[in-house]
């Protein structure tokens, strides 16, 4: 069985087995290299299992037979990860306000699954894919965007598919200062 990645740590596992010569008289799991235990059914199988969370679990299974023969060992790796990754934006203050080209800056990173996927986006457009890079900063032309409200918003995925969206408002102003002589 290939690697998975497994976003809950409370999992059913299932599959079946079958026998070319009599019945297949029990199949068996282990979780982790510990106790072996009955799943429940014979020719197909399955079984509830609460996994250790951010962590890499080993799911074993074997069979056996009315003449005593036993099956070889099957194993999948299992990677537990519940927690999206972390993302922030580190340099600015929400309703704070910007101008010119500035630079957003942050991080994003897990503790676990590896991150895998960066975008960015204004004002709720298209999101724009970045590179996946901690600390990260991207420069946004704010005079090609209308003054007033600016929505910016990250978007960090890890490996297992789970993703953090963060948004930061802040006010863009590009307007320049009024002049006039007044004497004579």
């Amino acid at each position: 069985a290939s690697d998975i990645w497994l976003t809950t740590a409370s999992y059913n596992i299932a599959g079946w087995a079958s026998n070319n010569v009599g019945e297949v008289t029990g199949v068996f799991f282990s979780t982790n290299g510990t106790l072996w235990s009955s799943t429940l059914g014979l020719t197909n199988w399955s079984t509830n299992l609460v996994l250790i969370d951010n962590s890499t679990n080993y799911f074993y299974v074997k069979a056996s037979n009315e003449y005593g023969f036993v099956s070889g060992v099957m194993k999948q790796t299992n990677y537990v990860d519940t927690t999206a990754p972390y993302a922030n934006i580190t340099n600015t203050v929400n309703l704070s306000t910007i101008a010119g080209n500035y630079i957003y800056a942050g991080s994003n990173y897990d503790s676990f699954a590896s991150v895998t996927g960066f975008w960015y986006r204004t004002n709720g457009s298209t999101w724009i894919v970045s590179a996946v890079a901690n600390p990260w900063s991207i420069v946004i032309d704010t005079t090609t965007i209308a003054n007033g409200e600016l929505d910016f918003d990250i978007l960090t995925s890890n490996i297992a598919g789970l993703t953090r969206t963060v948004r930061i408002t802040n006010y863009v102003s590009n307007i320049a200062p009024t002049l006039a002589i007044t004497n004579p």
